[in-house]
C-alpha cells in the first residue's frame, strides 16, 4: 500500500512538471541609440542555445522561438548577443524581451 501511494505521488510530481514546458517566443525592436532609427539585419544570437540565430527585418524588429523548454520558475531567461557591423555588440538577458534594444554606434 504504501508502495503504491508512493508511486501515485512520483505520477502526480512527474505530471506536474510535464505542465510547467511550454514553447516560449520573444519579439523586440533594434534601434540606433543615437537616432532612435531602426536597424536592419542585426544579428539575433541566443547566447544559451534557447533557439536558433535570426536577424532583423527592415523595420529592426525579429521574434526568436525557444522550442520546447521548461517554464518554472517564471521562465527561461533569454541571453541574447546583438551584433552589427558598425555598432558595440550588446549581450543581454531577458524573459519576456523588451520594447526596444539600443545599440550605440562605434566610435571612430
Amino acid at each position: 500500500m504504501k508502495k503504491e501511494i508512493l508511486l501515485n505521488g512520483i505520477i502526480l510530481l512527474l505530471l506536474g512538471a510535464a505542465s510547467c514546458e511550454g514553447y516560449k517566443t520573444i519579439s523586440s525592436t533594434v534601434i540606433s541609440e543615437n537616432t532612435g532609427e531602426p536597424i536592419a539585419n542585426a544579428a539575433i544570437n541566443p547566447i544559451n542555445h534557447l533557439g536558433d540565430t535570426t536577424q532583423t527585418d527592415s523595420t529592426g524588429r525579429f521574434e526568436l522561438n525557444s522550442g520546447f523548454i521548461s517554464m518554472m520558475f517564471g521562465g527561461p531567461k533569454f541571453i541574447l548577443e546583438i551584433q552589427k557591423e558598425g555598432y558595440d555588440t550588446k549581450t543581454l538577458k531577458t524573459k519576456w524581451g523588451q520594447d526596444t534594444i539600443r545599440l550605440t554606434p562605434l566610435k571612430h
